[in-house]
């Protein structure tokens, strides 16, 4: 896993950073990140994860039901599994 230690602005995108089909402007962004890169357990993943889906129930519960995807993810036994559950 990487950590990201700083995100800054690169450039304004497009016209002056205007998109006809988008509201607002976009950027371009560069992110430096740490040097130390550190190993994840599947475990830790899958305990992040399902933290993450019972802070954003209201996210998730229009697709899903919110026990039925935290089982799958627990159950999981690999990263793939967990990528084409949730992609």
């Amino acid at each position: 896993m990487y950590t990201i230690n700083n995100a800054f602005k690169v450039k304004n995108c497009r016209l002056f950073g205007f998109n006809p089909f988008l509201k607002g402007k976009q950027i371009l962004i560069d992110f430096e990140f740490s040097s130390q890169i550190d190993k994840l357990l599947l475990d830790t993943i899958k305990k992040e994860l399902v933290q993450r889906v019972e802070q954003d129930k209201n996210y998730w519960k229009l697709n899903w039901n919110i026990q039925e995807l935290e089982a799958k993810i627990i159950s999981s036994k690999t990263f793939k599994e967990i990528y084409l559950l949730l992609k």
